[in-house]
């Protein structure tokens, strides 16, 4: 209590006493009020005291810890190529990581199958194959996020979607592009991870290096199947890889491919009444089955943009049916020219696209084959006719036929 008050206090005791009581009254009041700032004092010194120990007891700050500052990677992007520089302390890892993703609809009978490539600065210390490789079935929402990743770059590669028909076959929509060349100074892990799609779930498959993060050449063709047993009829979606046939069952089946593919497989679809949708690298064996089969050969400018494709030789039956669909954008005539050989003898049905405006006759010589090709005549599809009869063959462009003369 402070002195002010002490005194105010007695002045109100002096007014409320009598005058013969005054001194011992203001003796005791006095006391009172010194005891009470005697103990107001005492805690503030304890508090302050308090204080100070604390003050006293805290951790000294520790010094910064002498690290590399990350200064990231700067990336600089052009239509075919991205270029990476890391800064000269980074110490992370660069990985990019194409998921796979393949999954189908039961109730729409459609099938899909997704790329995406996604490119991440890995920090050291952080082990993401291994962490991916023991994730279990199912892969853990943000699982990048925890290991620290830092996302890049993203590209959509598109899909391969198969679908039934609105009037039968089966519809495939390919939306599949290549990403940009990735270049660094520093090396670049590529990693695929295939994935199935499960309702809301991705269920982990294989995680495979790679030196190759395009869609088309990674993975294979496409191919839905649509089998007709019993009476009913169920799909399965197949990737045929390049230079391999895909083998049909006894049943009958609707194959179709993406059809647009340029690498080269087979079809052989076995001894049911068949129905195949090809494109221009794709062969069909259809012989000797027993039954009358359907080919479509899709034509798109891919096969006069790159003439060095590989053109499949088809072996078929007599009964069979071929029919070559010309895409709209395509100008030309069909030309089935007989007397080739395949170059070991054997005798081929060659089928070319020719231009508008170049003419080949009916009986050509080997210069007025020649003199056609270098005019842009293109090479679309052969039959082997060593063993077996041309199928009936048919188009939505105009047909010509043409045999070459034997010298």
């Amino acid at each position: 209590m402070t002195i002010a008050l002490v005194a105010a206090v007695l002045v109100g005791v002096l007014y409320s006493l009598s005058s013969v009581d005054v001194m011992a009254e203001v003796e005791k009041a006095y006391a009172d009020a010194l005891e009470e700032a005697r103990q107001n004092q005492a805690e503030a010194e304890e508090a302050a005291a308090n204080a100070q120990r604390q003050t006293d007891d805290a951790p000294a700050p520790e010094d910064e810890p002498d690290t590399p500052q990350d200064v990231g990677v700067t990336l600089t992007e052009s239509a075919t190529e991205v270029r990476l520089d890391p800064g000269e302390d980074e110490t992370g890892s660069l990985f990019a990581l194409q998921t796979v993703t393949t999954g189908s609809d039961p109730d729409t009978g459609a099938a899909w199958t997704t790329y995406q490539t996604t490119l991440y600065l890995v920090p050291e210390n952080a082990n993401l194959i291994g962490v991916l490789l023991n994730t279990g079935e199912a892969l853990p929402d943000h699982i990048f996020d925890k290991l620290g990743l830092t996302e890049l770059a993203s590209w959509d590669q598109g899909s391969v979607t198969a679908q039934p028909g609105e009037n039968g076959g089966v519809d495939v929509s390919d939306s599949r592009v290549d990403m940009p060349e990735l270049i660094s100074d520093d090396q670049i892990e590529f990693l695929r991870l295939d994935l199935t799609q499960t309702g809301d779930q991705l269920v982990l498959g294989d995680l495979l290096p790679t030196e190759d993060l395009s869609p088309f050449s990674d993975r294979g063709v496409e191919a839905l199947t649509q089998t007709l047993t019993n009476g009913a009829w169920s799909q399965d979606t197949d990737l045929v890889r390049e230079g391999d046939t895909l083998i049909g069952s006894d049943a009958d089946e609707v194959i179709t491919l993406s059809v647009f593919d340029t690498r080269g497989i087979g079809v052989a679809p076995g001894a049911g009444a068949d129905s195949l949708t090809l494109g221009v690298t794709h062969s069909a064996d259809t012989a000797e089955d027993g039954n009358a089969d359907r080919v479509a050969i899709m034509v798109d400018d891919s096969a006069l943009n790159h003439p060095d494709l590989p053109i499949a030789t088809h072996t078929t039956d007599a009964e069979d049916q071929v029919h070559f669909d010309i895409a709209d954008d395509v100008p030309g005539t069909l030309v089935l020219l007989s007397g080739e050989q395949d170059g070991q003898g054997g005798a081929l049905l060659t089928v070319y696209l020719l231009p508008p405006d170049v003419s080949l006759g009916t009986n050509a010589s080997d210069a007025e084959l020649r003199a056609a090709r270098d005019a842009g005549m293109t090479r679309i599809g052969a039959f082997d006719l060593a063993v077996h009869l041309a199928p009936q063959i048919t188009s939505n462009v105009a047909i010509q036929n043409s045999a070459l003369l034997v010298a």
